[in-house]
């Protein structure tokens, strides 16, 4: 149930006149992303969130490696860096972030 605007403290009718953009990828729950939104609508009780869609293509290219790599991480004894080659990254590097930005955990971790 909604609160009616009589309620509301002033600082939360001031956070109701801001809507903040967002970008429409997959972030999970630990990202930083994710819990600056988060602080947003807790503590600064913004009105709302735009949602800037991304390229669905991208999205989806992205969601498959994750996939492939979180299959071989649990199904395989190759290296971290042999599975990071094997999904299309430049580095074990490159891939631990990536990895980590989706899933939350390191790939080491995950394994």
């Amino acid at each position: 149930m909604l609160p009616r605007l009589a309620d509301l403290t002033l600082e939360e009718k001031v956070g109701q006149m801001f809507v903040p953009g967002a970008d429409g990828t997959f972030m999970n729950a630990t990202s930083p992303a994710y819990r600056g939104l988060e602080r947003l609508v807790r503590d600064r009780h913004v009105g709302g969130i735009i949602w800037f869609s991304s390229n669905v293509y991208e999205t989806a290219f992205l969601n498959r490696r994750m996939q492939a790599a979180a299959r071989l991480l649990l199904e395989t004894r190759a290296t971290v860096a042999a599975i990071a080659l094997d999904v299309g990254y430049d580095s074990e590097a490159a891939f631990n972030r990536a990895f980590k930005r989706v899933t939350g955990v390191t790939p080491g971790r995950w394994r």
